[in-house]
Formats: structure tokens, sequence, C-alpha cells
């Protein structure tokens, strides 16, 4: 054997492993997502744990970029897990895609959230009103995420839900991607990627890396890449 090829068959082994880890954490999450739904409709006081695990996803980004919400995001595994399995895959429309509407897509959602906060939770100081809106929220976005999943594919909320447009923000440059010379632009990147980002294409003429803040470090563009063209820095 090669040495070349015993990097190449060690390298697939790894991200295949990391596939498994993250595949595993999932099941786990997902788990978690309904006994947390279950139980924060009959005890709302539970609702706080949402803004609190919000703050912990944004300590990651902060040094990770969105591997949070790859890896641990509860209603990211659901649509992984399940709404993939039964999605129509129709097109994504463009204003999933345009920055421009998804900046208009945050701005309502930002206003809707303080509206309803304020509207719902009048006793701020009230820890079982603010949770109870907390889980109404979480609900209530879960249910648009499923319905836009299983038209345009399983994670097209991510790109305009609230918490990861503000976690993407934070991702800027944390998320390094080289994309080596043998990359044949053959799409299966894009094809795999759950949000479409397609790596070929936004490789720079001088520096071969991807900087993209939307890249979620799911590893099965690496999986796919017939070339094994594609690792994180």
């Amino acid at each position: 054997m090669t040495p070349m090829l015993g990097n190449t068959l060690e390298e697939s082994l790894k991200i295949k492993n990391l596939n498994l880890r993250r595949k595993k954490i999932q099941y786990l999450m997902l788990i978690f997502l309904f006994v947390f739904v279950d139980g924060g409709w009959h005890y709302p006081l539970i609702g706080i744990f949402i803004p609190l695990f919000f703050i912990l996803m944004l300590l990651i980004a902060f040094y990770k970029g969105r591997v949070s919400c790859g890896w641990f995001c509860p209603r990211g595994s659901l649509f992984e897990i399940i709404i993939k399995k039964i999605s129509l895959n129709h097109e994504r429309p463009k204003i999933f895609k345009d920055i421009r509407y998804r900046r208009l897509f945050f701005l309502i959602f930002s206003c809707l959230f303080l509206f309803f906060y304020l509207a719902t939770t009048f006793d701020q100081i009230s820890l079982i009103k603010t949770g109870r809106f907390f889980v109404y929220y979480y609900v209530t976005v879960t249910t648009l995420g499923i319905i836009l999943g299983i038209l345009f594919g399983e994670r097209t909320f991510c790109l305009i839900c609230l918490e990861g447009t503000i976690l993407s923000w934070l991702s800027e440059g944390k998320v390094v991607m080289e994309v080596k010379e043998n990359c044949i632009k053959c799409g299966n990147c894009q094809k795999v990627c759950s949000l479409s980002l397609c790596i070929g294409d936004l490789v720079g003429k001088v520096e071969r890396t991807v900087r993209n803040k939307d890249c979620l470090k799911c590893y099965q563009c690496l999986d796919s890449c017939p070339m094994h063209a594609l690792r994180f820095k």
C-alpha cells in the first residue's frame, strides 16, 4: 500500500467515525427534544432552559462556528433523522438563498419574537410565564421548520432560523475548508449538503480555501467526495 493511499483510507475512516459519532449525538438530541416538549407542555418552567442552551451554542460559535447547529441542535436532529426521509425536496425558492431576504426574515422574526414575548409575558419576573413562552415559541418555529423541510429539503428552515442566523454571524472565518487541486467540481458536495452549499464554486482563485459561515461542519461533503479533495483546517 502506497503512503498516499494509506493516508486516504485513514482519512476516510476518520470521517466515517466522525459521522457515526455525530449521528449518535443527534439521536440523543432527538430523544431530548421529545422529552423536553412533552415536559415543557406540562411544566412550563422547563422552558427556561431554551435561552440557556442558546447561550451555550453562542459560546461554541465563537470558537467552532455553527458546528453546534450541525451536531447538537435538537430541532436540526429532528429534521435530519425524520423529515429528511419524507421530504418532497422541491427546489428551494431563491428567497432562502438571497442574503437580502434572509436579513429580512431575521428582522421579521426578531420583531415577532419581541412582540409576542412582551405580549404574553408582561410580568417578566415570572419564570413560569417566561418558560411557557419559550416552550410555545420552540414548538411554533419547529412546526414551521417541519413544513418547510417537507416541502424544500430537511434543513431549509436553518437558512432563516433566528438563532442560526445569529450563530452564522459569529461564525465568520471560524470554519475553514481546504479544497485540494484534484477537485473535479462534480457537485457531490452540494448534493449531500443540507444547506446546498457548493464547495467547488466557492474556491478562491489564489487561496484554495473556503470560509462559509453557514457551514454546519457535518462532514457529509467530505464523505461524499470521490477524490478526497476536501478537509477542514
